[in-house]
């Protein structure tokens, strides 16, 4: 049984109170017995969203509202955020080529790393919603190689 099976707040669209939202989902995330390196990966795969959100949908303002709604069910992590900034259209949300070695531009691909499903849905009036979903069964990423492992 879970001990809390989620959260959902509206935040301002504001990095500074981001931080504080990285600790909840954290603490979220490890009552959920998830592993903690799963647990930061997965709270950065949310940090990049928003910073995206911020970045494109509000063109940098802090006065929009981010709706974040978590959700942990038989096994299943569930993630929406929603905001009401500016669309950018679909077929625009993508990382940059990873052979295009400079810093930034890998959100998009840090997301779909992180999480199974990654969904765009721009058909509200006004803004976009991201649904992330990830099997916790499954680790975030492969293990790496045991340090005393000589294969």
């Amino acid at each position: 049984m879970n001990i809390v099976e989620g959260l959902r707040v509206s935040l301002p669209s504001d990095p500074a109170i981001w931080s504080h939202v990285r600790l909840m989902l954290k603490g979220l995330l490890e009552m959920q017995m998830i592993r903690q390196r799963d647990a930061n990966l997965i709270t950065l795969g949310v940090d990049e969203a928003f910073t995206n959100i911020v970045r494109h949908a509000y063109e940098g303002r802090r006065n929009g509202t981010v709706d974040l709604e978590v959700c942990c069910k038989a096994k299943r992590l569930y993630i929406t955020l929603r905001d009401y900034g500016k669309k950018v259209p679909i077929e625009e949300i993508q990382s940059r080529d990873l052979d295009d070695i400079r810093p930034g531009g890998l959100g998009v691909h840090i997301i779909k790393t992180v999480f199974d499903t990654v969904e765009y849905d721009s058909s509200a009036p006004d803004g976009t919603i991201l649904r992330l979903e990830k099997d916790l069964t499954k680790p975030v990423l492969d293990e790496p190689p045991s340090k005393n492992n000589t294969a």
